[in-house]
Parts: structure tokens; sequence; C-alpha cells
């Protein structure tokens, strides 16, 4: 099988759980999600850098952390070659969220401001373009693959309701909760030995 993951927003593959995943799962893809510029960033965009990468692949198991889970779930759905699927802390429901949140501060050049964790500062984000292409996707994506879900309980940022709502919704998804923030950092060795249980089911 071909492991593939795909990174949170405004992160990067030196995130420390792509790092940890790609220590442990040989062969892990782990694409730039910020390639074509993040400031232009859309989960259309997304979706094709994942059906590029697909083409001749065999056998798939999609890892994503956040957006990166979500992209994932939402490309299964669609193109269903995937053999199962690790979502780590996964931003279910993200349109309505982004619509209901606080705009982003805009910097000179009329775009908004967003902390970009993979550089390490402030760059400029086209939050207009990247909510009005969120709204046209599915807030929980129908999959009937099996799904591993790991989810921090103090999640501040993605709430772990929604994680709930999908797998309620998902009879093949596991739910597995962590005393841990949005990052779930304090857990990457449980997460990787979770998902490394997970995967060997699937073979």
């Amino acid at each position: 099988m071909t492991p593939l993951y795909l990174h949170g927003f405004a992160s990067s593959p030196a995130s420390t759980k792509a790092r940890a995943f790609a220590a442990h799962f040989p062969g892990l893809l782990v694409p730039d999600l910020n390639d074509g510029g993040f400031e232009r960033l859309t989960l259309s965009r997304v979706l094709a850098q994942v059906d590029a990468l697909a083409r001749g692949a065999g056998d798939l198991v999609l890892f994503g952390s956040s957006l990166g889970g979500y992209s994932a779930a939402l490309w299964q759905a669609r193109q269903r070659r995937a053999r199962g699927l690790v979502l780590l802390a996964p931003a279910f429901d993200l349109g309505a969220r982004w619509q209901a949140r606080q705009r982003l501060p805009l910097g000179p050049e009329g775009l908004g401001r967003v902390f970009h964790f993979g550089l390490g500062r402030d760059v400029p984000f086209d939050e207009v373009g990247f909510l009005a292409d969120a709204v046209l996707h599915e807030p929980y994506p129908r999959v009937d693959v099996p799904v591993l879900v790991l989810h921090g309980l103090r999640d501040d940022v993605v709430p772990i309701e929604l994680a709930r709502e999908f797998c309620a919704r998902t009879p093949s998804a596991r739910l597995v909760e962590y005393d841990a923030g949005h990052e779930l950092g304090e857990v990457v060795p449980a997460l990787v030995s979770e998902a490394a249980r997970f995967v060997e089911t699937l073979r």
C-alpha cells in the first residue's frame, strides 16, 4: 500500500506529526500543500494535488491532519481509491465554521494575514477565495472504507464534537480521544502506534 500524508493549514511537510509518521511508515508521501503559493490555497487545489499523486499509485492509505484530514475524507468520498483513512483532528464543516469566525486582519495588499507555522512568520492569505471554495464542499464527507479518527478533547480549533458527529454518520469510522489540544503534540507517539495498528488491519 502507498501511504500519503496531508499536512494541516499553514503547515508544511516538516511538521512534527508529518516527520513522526514518515519515520514509522516507509515510503510515506508528504506533498507540500503550499505548492502553487499558500496565498491562494483552496480545498479544491489540495484535492487536485492528491489526484495527481494518486495517478499510477497502487492501493492508498491516506493520513491527514486538520485541513489535511478533512481533505483526505473529501477526496475519498469522491474518488473511492483509498483502502483506509487516518484522520488527525480533521477540520470537518470547514466552510460554515470559517464563515462564522472573526475575519483575518488585512495587510497592505488587501489580503488577510495569517501566521504560517511552516514558515514561522505572518504571510498574506486570500481568505475570501478560500472561503468561497470551502463552502462548496460537503461538511461531513460520506466514506465507506475503514477510518481511524484521532482527536484531542481540549481542541479549541476544531471541536471534538465534529469528529463525534462524523463518526456517528460513518459506520466504518472509529474515534480515539486524547487529553490533548489541536496539535496533538503531547501524544504523537500514541498517535503513531494507534495508526500503525490500524494500518495492519488493512493489509
